[in-house]
């Protein structure tokens, strides 16, 4: 019998070990506890069960333990003890080796159930114990996530995954892959305290490190997107789960892999970071430990794998790929040999490499011999590749040609090529001119020489296939024969030659006239057969090459020259940018970031998808580096790209295509060289039939009219099928036209803080690089060529945008419009920056004194790469303000225009200009101002303006731009009065022609009006180099200008939210200047602030006049001067900001340093309430931002009313009310019938219906002039042009005021919404009900501090919370995190100079451990505090929690409301703080609060004992809060019995009125019979325990809790 089962055992052991891998590989007898607070074990593990009726010490007489399947079912015995002897009933079954515990060899699911534990003591009764035990096989039960995060893996390279929820060394973590929640999940993995790892799917795929981060060491099991557990136990049974949401990412580059050339052979090019495959590994086998050797040098170190501590062990030449591959840092001919892979002990599989340098290297193998050829010195010809026969057109390979003698064994490398599309890289004989490749692979021979008989070898290495040989011979012949016979061949064909061209050019000028008048008639003429297919043919290959020789590199500099130093390749300087999809559900606005910028047209969610995309982003933000970024892709073959070898994608400039009309007339114009012999005819007939096929990129639609009219363009050109993309700056353009157009509505804010680095990184070494490059050719230049380092040569084939200036690598605007004519035509190979010391711009950055929304901006990092070149680093040493740092970039700016050596001088940089300079900046701020106010102020011609532009010219503040095109003439906008230029659009201008009766019949000029100074040339334009030196020259205007600042707040045609978006930097400049009246802004903003928390309005723009008013006190230095003018904004004393950043701590750190100076000016501030947004539950997060969006002292009736407005709002709109879409991605509403609705003109329903949208339903009413913006057909004349109806939307502002068009970029176009938009959503609720569950998924997903809404909670329900609380918008506003920064240090050190303050409110992770403990020591100076509010900090651990409760407490006599989060206290900090509440009598401290607020204890069980202990000195509590970390954790029966009668004692608490006990629901039940207040009049029970909350409620006690008043918690 058991022999049999010890068979039966085996067996067994020998199933799971197919399946499971122990690792180290001797640990499998190793016995691991029982963990988690219901005893989890682990199928095929040792484990050991403690006997929970044992006590230490006490003598036993007999032991035994039972298995009982139910309560019902007879007792099984498993092992006894008896004195001196074990009596085990099954081998599987043994005693540990202390306490009598129970262990399992090799469990199986069986063992799963209820054990007994009996004791048998000698000398008292018998005592028994039962404990239950669960089994974890290749499962783990689902449940919510704790944390959740996002992360992108990328192919080729190991990924390490960070445990989020892992706060301290786990003794137990698994991995696992699933959705999880209510599902459970598949385990990849598990480790153990002791360092044991278990492979229990997929083997050595993944590895767990010793800090529960998981390793991906293959992607053969990965899916696209996929999403990753991590369950964590910790030592006193806490279990913590998170979740981490990853997709493939094709973003970055990988390493190349090794050429095949055989299963067990390869070559290494001579390159950096190439793979070697490891052939004895396969996917899901099972490995403890991975090894690389060379064999033919064994003392070399190569690599070493463990699997079980994940520690990669290799020399710093190699490195670890995927699927364990070899990477090797950087190849050179030693790194020749063989090689040996060894997965485990027994897979062991050596490969033979070897390395192509300048010499190819050849092997044995058999090789196709092609014809040979034989040839006369001087004359081309081309070979073609014998190889090539043997693979398609289309197959992806690399071409190697190399000749040498016959015999050779080693053949000269003339060059490579990447098949089908490039690109090639030639040898210094391919630079010579004499050899070359073609694209199709074949060899050219231009006038070579050679000595003998040359063996020319052909070798193709397909993807994923092994090695094609081949070679030709050829030989030299050198004729004989005689020159007559030859002349008189010649002649006769030179002559029937000459008479066929002459025949041929007659045709096709008489085919140019054809095709002339055809264009005049506007329609397409039949092509003939071959021209049409040899143009299509060719024309992918045309503008590829453009792409490749003009949109390959890009400017690393706003101010470029002719010089090729100011550009680097667009692959060596473009980093990723921030992107977000903007989706309208039910009148709702949200937005979601995407986590790959490949997910512009589709990123998952089928039913959000468009082949139509509108990209938006503020000016400088890097929009067309991104189109560039797209197009190079597609013309490089790269695998990233968008598009495939059949797509052709075109991108032109909005300008050119509106007055082309037609998509081939502005492809031939912009991107085909002179002589392409392609026409747009052919272009326009082909692709209307193949539309699938072509893809349109069309920058720069930031003009109102511009969308409209290049959809109009597709329209009638019948190219609305195509995938198109437009760019534009202006939000509100970009919500209306995906709304009308059924576009894809994607934002881009600029660069992360990592990013941002990186890209500074690239950018000043590419610079560094390009300037040793090119330092002989500088000396050399001619002296006749133009040497000013300002303007940028635009009458290039790369046509510059009219608007914008010619900057700025991955940037925006400032960097897309020109590309210099001497761009190479070779397109450099991607470089990691290799500069890995900490710059001080990085420094300057990291300190957060930049605002956010600037410092992510590539126009402007590439400005701040300039000055930190020009001034060697030193322009960031001090610790400038940002309006001093862009003073002292024009300071250097004019210095170097006048030859002067630039320096960095401390003070006042606006002081440092010359009177002289200052008047040029005051002249052209003069007309950026009027643009700004649509003030219509022309330019006059007075000599000093003239003389201003030309100096701003020469010092490159202002870029000149000219235009010149094929295209044709404007020469109807002329005759009407016009110049060609008003047409253009553009930042600074004014109108140079004009007649008297234009003047007298002015028309407002729009904010994208270009004009033109008067003296300068004919149809020259002008624009600022950046946005930010735009704002600049404007304040310094205004702050010379008396009264204009007070005129301009009050001018009702600016409404308030166009304040914010046009003025705010401009103010933070002018303060710099002692003339500014500094006290009309801030006093403008304490208007709109109290009128604001009076009315329900969008918070976050309330919050954006509080944060101007801080920036204005911050940039100007103040130190107290516009105190009198904040104690408006903050009034009653109380400071309060949502949406807490670095950035802000330092906005306020300063005003509180100077909140109290030595004069009357103090600010008496008496309330600081601080609010981050975290990854918190909603339930507690409600009651915060509830609190914090009311204003001060809102009546009762008031709160209510509050209330219901939002409720209102979230029943507004309902499903029902919508009607079903014919396109089955987006949804429109028939507008109600309502006073003042608008109906689309007959052009403009047009346009909607071509592209096949839902049709608004139009009120039978009188359309109201007053109620339509109507716009030019920019394709007819101007005086009989048809009008364009279109109806813009705007989003919420703070003022009420209805405004008049401001002209500027993001202005509103019309602040009385149309219905027929607004009501427009892209999701149709009747059919697409997965949508907003997979929006829901998205929100929630992508960003890590979105608070975590219950699972109940309608989809519907989250969007209106999210929008009434501005939760996105505030999130944004607090990127990144604070408490680390040395502003949150700043601030716990100012914060007690506040000696009036009262209540101090620091909700979120603001403050660091370290930074609490600093005011802690510091209170007694506050002798005011009342309250002390710290919750929901996730940094609140044991030192924390002793410097509060021992120092804050006890000195701040007044104290009498205080709340805490336990987050990360541990037993130490309980047992430390329990300690010093008895040695120093606790009752002084602790006996004089009110209100106490214990939050997030945990382990749970240490925190009951804590309290229980701690009661009797909390006397004077009357509000009473406590709550768990992890509602999962068990409280053993005995810690809460201790607690209720502790609680249930009248002596103790005797003045408690209200106790809270949330995420402990046995104690919650034990307590609920408690009745409270505990003295008083009558028994009224007021115990709150757990209970739901909607989110879309709003309590109405919650503000009076908040305050300090007790009262029950709702």
């Amino acid at each position: 019998m058991s022999v049999a089962y010890t068979t039966l055992l085996l067996l067994t052991l020998g199933l799971y070990a197919a399946t499971h891998n122990i690792c180290p590989a001797n640990s499998g007898n190793s016995t691991h506890s029982a963990f988690g607070t219901i005893n989890y074990v682990q199928r095929g593990l040792w484990h050991q069960v403690h006997c929970p009726s044992f006590r230490p010490g006490e003598a036993i007489s007999r032991v035994i333990w039972y298995k009982q399947d139910s309560p019902t079912s007879p007792e099984q015995t498993l092992i006894t003890h008896k004195p001196m002897e074990d009596y085990p009933e099954s081998d599987r079954y043994g005693f540990g080796t202390s306490g009598f515990s129970l262990v399992i060899k090799g469990v199986e699911v069986s063992d799963e159930g209820r054990y007994i534990c009996q004791v048998i003591p000698r000398d008292t009764k018998d005592r028994a114990a039962q404990i239950f035990i669960r089994v974890i096989g290749d499962t783990f039960p689902g449940g919510s996530s704790q944390v959740s995060s996002t992360a992108s893996f990328h192919r080729g390279r190991r990924q390490t995954l960070p445990c989020e929820c892992a706060l301290q060394t786990p003794d137990v973590v698994y991995w696992s892959t699933g959705e999880g929640a209510t599902n459970d999940t598949q385990i990849v993995g598990a480790r153990f305290s002791d360092g044991v790892t278990l492979q229990i799917q997929h083997g050595a795929d993944y590895s767990i490190g010793s800090d529960a981060s998981l390793t991906v060491n293959s992607l053969n099991d990965v899916q696209d997107t996929q999403r990753f557990w991590c369950h964590v136990f910790q030592s006193a049974g806490t279990l913590r789960n998170c979740d981490t949401y990853t997709k493939i990412s094709d973003e970055l580059e990988s390493a190349s892999d090794a050429l095949k050339v055989s299963e067990r052979s390869f070559y290494l090019r001579n390159d950096p970071q190439q793979i070697l495959p490891c052939l004895s590994w396969t996917p899901d086998g099972t490995a403890c430990e991975v090894e690389w050797s060379k064999l033919d040098n064994p003392d070399r170190q190569m690599l070493s794998y463990n699997l079980s501590t994940g520690v990669v062990d290799s020399s710093p030449e190699f490195d670890l790929a995927s699927d364990f591959g070899l990477l090797i840092q950087s190849v050179d001919d030693d790194h020749a040999g063989v090689y040996r892979c060894a997965v485990g002990d027994e897979n062991q599989t050596d490969v033979e490499v070897r390395v192509i340098g300048d010499r190819f290297p050849l092997d044995d193998g058999i090789a196709t011999e092609g014809d040979s050829v034989t040839f006369k010195p001087k004359t081309r010809f081309s070979l073609h590749c014998p190889a090539l026969s043997d693979i398609s057109l289309t197959t992806k390979a690399t071409l190697f040609w190399s000749f040498g003698a016959p015999d050779a064994k080693f053949t000269t490398v003339i060059g490579t090529l990447n098949l089908p599309d490039g690109p090639k890289k030639m040898s210094d004989l391919g630079d010579n001119g004499c050899l070359d490749i073609s694209m199709e692979g074949a060899l050219l021979l231009n006038d070579s020489f050679q000595d003998g008989e040359v063996r020319y070898w052909c070798h193709v290495f397909p993807a994923n296939d092994s090695l094609i040989r081949s070679y030709v011979e050829v030989f030299i012949y050198y004729p004989e024969s005689s020159y007559i016979v030859a002349i008189a061949v010649c002649v006769p064909l030179f002559v029937i030659v000459f008479g066929i061209v002459v025949f041929l050019i007659w045709k096709r000028r008489r085919r140019s006239s054809h095709h002339r008048e055809d264009n005049e008639r506007g329609d397409y003429k039949r092509l003939h057969k071959k021209e049409s297919v040899w143009h299509l043919r060719t024309l992918a290959k045309k503008i590829k090459a453009f792409v490749n020789s003009e949109l390959g590199r890009i400017p690393i500099t706003p101010w470029v020259d002719r010089d090729d130093a100011c550009f680097a390749s667009i692959d060596t300087v473009y980093k990723p940018l921030e992107m977000f999809v903007n989706v309208s559900y039910l009148g709702i606005t949200v937005k979601y970031q995407l986590d790959s910028e490949s997910g512009i047209f589709d990123d998952g969610i089928p039913e959000l998808a468009s082949k139509h995309a509108i990209i938006q982003g503020r000016r400088g933000c890097g929009k067309t580096t991104f189109l560039y970024r797209l197009i190079c892709d597609w013309a490089m073959g790269r695998e990233r790209a968008l598009w495939g070898r059949d797509q052709i994608v075109v991108l032109v400039p909005a300008w050119l295509l509106i007055k082309a009309k037609t998509i081939g007339e502005a492809v031939v114009e912009y991107m085909l060289p002179k002589d392409a012999k392609i026409s747009a005819e052919s272009i326009n007939a082909h692709y209307a039939r193949d539309k699938n096929n072509l893809t349109i990129l069309v920058d720069d639609c930031n003009d109102k009219d511009d969308i409209d009219a290049v959809m109009k363009v597709m329209r009638d050109n019948n190219f609305l099928a195509c995938q198109i993309v437009l760019t534009t700056r202006n939000s509100e353009f970009a919500e209306a036209a995906s709304r009308r157009y059924n576009m894809r509505h994607v934002t881009i804010t600029g660069f992360t803080r990592r990013n941002a680095i990186k890209y500074i990184n690239a950018v000043l070494d590419a610079a560094e690089e390009r300037k040793k490059a090119t330092r002989e050719h500088k000396a050399v230049k001619s002296k006749a060529e133009p040497k000013s380092g300002w303007t940028a040569d635009t009458n290039t084939k790369h046509l510059p945008r009219t608007e914008e200036p010619p900057t700025v690598s991955s940037a925006p605007e400032t960097e897309e419009s020109t590309v210099a004519d001497t761009f190479s035509e070779k397109t450099e190979p991607h470089k990691t920056p290799t500069t890995n010391n900490k710059r001080n711009l990085h420094r300057y950055l990291e300190e957060d004194i930049l605002q956010p929304d600037i410092s992510g901006l590539p126009a402007v990092l590439v400005a701040l790469c300039q000055m930190s070149i020009w001034t060697k680093e030193d322009a960031f040493k001090p610790d400038i303000t940002m309006a001093n740092l862009f003073f002292r970039l024009v300071k250097c700016m004019f210095d170097r225009s006048e030859g002067l050596e630039v320096g960095v001088t401390e003070g006042n940089q606006l002081n440092l200009l010359t009177e002289e300079q200052q008047n040029v900046l005051v002249e052209i701020g003069r007309v950026a101002y009027s643009r700004l106010v649509d003030s219509y102020d022309f330019l006059s011609s007075s000599e000093k303006r003239t003389n201003a532009v030309e100096v701003a010219k020469q010092v490159g503040i202002l870029l000149p731009l000219q235009v010149e095109t094929k295209v044709k003439s404007t020469e109807q906008n002329t005759k009407a009065g016009l110049s060609e230029v008003e047409i253009r659009t553009g930042f600074l201008c004014c109108k140079r022609k004009q007649t008297q009766q234009n003047v007298a019949e002015r028309v407002p000029i729009g904010q994208d009006t270009e004009l033109t100074p008067l003296t300068s040339p004919k149809d020259e334009q002008v624009c600022f180099v950046l946005e930010i030196i735009e704002q600049l020259c404007v304040a310094v205007f205004i702050a010379r200008t008396t009264g204009q600042v007070k005129t301009m707040l009050e001018d009702t045609k600016i409404s308030h939210g166009e304040i914010l978006q046009r003025f705010s930097n401009v103010f933070q400049f002018a303060i710099q200047d002692n003339q500014f009246v500094r006290e009309a802004p801030v006093a403008c903003c304490a208007k709109i602030i109290n009128r604001g928390y009076s009315q329900v309005r969008p918070l976050h723009a309330v919050q954006k006049f509080i944060e101007l008013c801080l920036q204005l006190n911050f940039e100007g230095q103040c130190e107290g001067a516009l105190n009198k003018k904040l104690k408006s904004i903050f009034t009653d004393g109380r400071v309060r900001l949502i949406g807490i950043s670095s950035y802000k701590l330092r906005l306020l750190s300063y005003l509180i340093e100077h909140a109290q100076p030595v004069d009357e000016s103090k600010l008496n501030i008496k309330s600081v309430e601080l609010l981050r947004i975290g990854r918190y539950d909603w339930s507690e997060f409600q009651e915060y931002i509830e609190y914090f969006s009311s204003g001060k002292g809102e009546p009762e009736n008031k709160k209510k009313k509050v209330e219901k407005t939002i409720q209102k709002k979230a029943l507004k709109t309902k499903p029902e009310d919508t009607q079903p879409s014919t396109t089955g991605i987006k949804q429109a509403r028939a507008p109600s019938t309502q006073k003042g609705g608008k109906k689309l003109t007959r052009d403009a329903m047009e346009v909607n219906s071509s592209l096949n949208e839902p049709q608004p339903i139009a009120e039978k009413q009188p359309n109201s002039k007053a109620n339509q913006t109507t716009i030019p057909d920019p394709q007819t004349d101007v005086e009989n042009k048809p009008k364009l109806e279109v109806l813009q939307s705007s989003p919420p502002v703070v003022s009420d005021s209805t405004n008049e068009d401001c002209g500027n970029e993001n202005k509103s176009i019309d602040l009385s919404l149309d219905e027929a938009i607004a009501s427009y959503d892209v999701i149709d609720t009747n059919k697409d009900l997965a949508v907003p569950i997979k929006l829901h998924e998205r929100i929630i997903s992508r960003n890590r501090d979105m608070p975590q809404f219950p699972p109940d909670e309608s989809d519907i329900s989250v969007f209106h919370a999210l929008q009434s609380f501005s939760i996105q918008e505030l999130l944004e506003s607090q990127a990144g995190e604070c408490y680390s920064s040395g502003a949150a240090r700043d601030l716990a050190r100012y914060l007690p100079r506040l000696e009036m303050l009262e209540s101090l409110v620091l909700v979120g992770t603001i403050l660091s451990s370290d930074a609490i403990c600093d005011l802690a020591k510091s209170a007694h100076k506050l002798p005011s505090l009342k309250k002390l509010d710290l919750c929901l900090n996730i940094m609140f651990d044991d030192k924390a929690f002793v410097a509060v409760t021992n120092l804050l407490l006890r000195q701040c006599r007044k104290l009498q409301d205080l709340r805490l989060s336990l987050y990360r206290v541990g037993e130490n900090g309980f047992d430390e703080v329990q300690t010093e509440m008895m040695k120093k009598d606790g009752e002084y401290g602790w006996g004089k609060l009110k209100t106490l607020y214990l939050l997030h204890g945990s382990p749970s069980e240490k925190f009951i004992e804590f309290l229980s202990n701690s009661l009797k000195y909390f006397h004077s509590v009357e509000s009473f809060h406590i709550s768990a970390l992890d509602k999962e954790q068990r409280i053993q029966d005995n810690t809460q019995e201790k607690f209720e009668q502790t609680m249930t004692n009248l002596k103790i608490m005797p003045n408690l009125q209200v106790l809270d006990i949330r995420r402990m629901e046995t104690l919650n039940v034990r307590l609920a019979s408690l009745k409270l207040p505990k003295k008083g009049f009558g028994l009224l029970t007021k115990f709150t325990g757990l209970r739901k909350r909607s989110v879309s409620g709003m309590a109405e006690s919650v503000v009076d809790t908040m305050g300090g008043a007790a009262g029950v918690v709702i």
